[in-house]
């Protein structure tokens, strides 16, 4: 997307007037930013690259403090992307990735307009998934047999270090990125463009995130690094999603020395979770992780959660979990009904009586514990 003068001129007005203060870090289980105590509630948002980028204000406005939003695009073809946005164009096996307007130019202005709303973001790189491209996209390009073969094979491993290599360099001294991550959701298996190889286990992830997060911080020592997984645990073998499944272990994960935080996901619907068990499942989920968290001395967020009926009774007992536990999370996700955003099932709309009783006190009360956007002084939900 042509970016024009005028507007290139507005959002450097908007980063010298709304520098975000310091980077976020970590002190034991605690995230901190500027030396005190940083507690956050914030969203996800995906689709921020497809609409106006006027939606962090949006969000700030309702103390939301961090959002989650797709750096990725891996692609074949540039008709194919929402809005054109390509930040890596794929052709006959040879990755170019695009730091012009409708690439890497483009997320700039995401990142401006962020700054200007106060808003942190958390960045993963790329998709477990085959939105936006995603793992198989690497394989196919490079030779892969197997989804998993994204995890081991040498020359696919050098493209993608390639790609975080550009990306992260280009923003190393930018504050207004919270933290990079490794990938959306990995795991042995994707969306069945391509199967697993059967010889996957928890072991080829871990060794995986080790290397790429190793690589990451040999890149840039100021941001926080995650896995960006689900966050399954590998602690019961009787349990789905507490049997290491599709290689995923979040402990293991979260011992690697790189890796800065524990990153966890919450969905009872798609993972068999009864829904009348809905709300209890979420809060052993929420207390085992934090659990795991205080044993590794590291800060766990809740980054990803949603039940399709928005049930209202779970919301608020899991964000009252969480904020007891002096922990953090980001609910799956933002949406503002005036701007017709994407509605996966998922989305709290900012005019749906849940994000008004529910998601608006909550970030007021993690906020009163300190860090808040600038753009949410005296404001309310609209």
């Amino acid at each position: 997307m042509k970016i024009s003068s005028i507007a290139a001129a507005l959002f450097a007005s908007l980063i010298a007037d709304g520098a975000t203060a310091s980077y976020v870090t970590t002190s034991g289980t605690n995230l901190e930013l500027s030396g005190k105590p940083f507690y956050v509630f914030g969203t996800n948002a995906y689709w921020v690259s497809e609409m106006t980028l006027t939606i962090f204000s949006a969000m700030a406005r309702n103390n939301l403090t961090v959002c989650r939003l797709w750096g990725f695009a891996d692609l074949t073809t540039i008709g194919s992307a929402p809005n054109n946005v390509v930040y890596q164009l794929w052709e006959s096996g040879i990755p170019t990735v695009n730091t012009g307007d409708n690439g890497l130019g483009y997320f700039d202005q995401i990142v401006a307009a962020a700054k200007a709303a106060g808003v942190k973001l958390v960045v993963p790189f790329v998709n477990n998934w085959s939105d936006y491209g995603g793992m198989d996209v690497y394989n196919q390009q490079l030779g892969g047999k197997y989804h998993d073969d994204f995890y081991t094979d040498e020359k696919i491993k050098a493209a993608y270090k390639n790609f975080v290599k550009t990306f992260v360099t280009r923003y190393t001294h930018e504050e207004t990125i919270m933290a990079w991550q490794l990938c959306d959701e990995c795991r042995c298996s994707g969306s069945g463009t391509l199967k697993e190889s059967g010889s996957c286990t928890t072991a080829t992830l871990t060794d995986w995130m080790a290397e790429m997060s190793s690589y990451i911080k040999s890149l840039d020592s100021n941001h926080l690094v995650a896995s960006g997984s689900e966050g399954f645990m590998n602690t019961d073998k009787s349990v789905y999603v507490y049997s290491g499944p599709s290689g995923v272990d979040f402990d293991a994960n979260l011992a690697i020395e790189n890796i800065d935080y524990g990153a966890y996901h919450a969905y009872p619907d798609t993972w068999g979770v009864a829904t009348s068990e809905s709300r209890s499942w979420g809060l052993k989920w929420i207390e085992d992780h934090v659990a795991s968290g205080k044993k590794a001395g590291k800060p766990v967020i809740l980054e990803e959660y949603g039940i399709k009926t928005l049930d209202s009774a779970s919301y608020l007992a899991w964000s009252d979990q969480v904020y007891k536990s002096e922990s953090n999370m980001q609910y799956w996700q933002f949406g503002v009904k005036s701007l017709s955003t994407q509605d996966d099932g998922y989305t709290i709309f900012d005019e749906n009586e849940l994000f008004s009783n529910i998601i608006v006190p909550a970030t007021a009360k993690f906020a009163s514990r300190g860090f808040a956007p600038r753009s949410s002084s005296n404001k309310t939900a609209h």
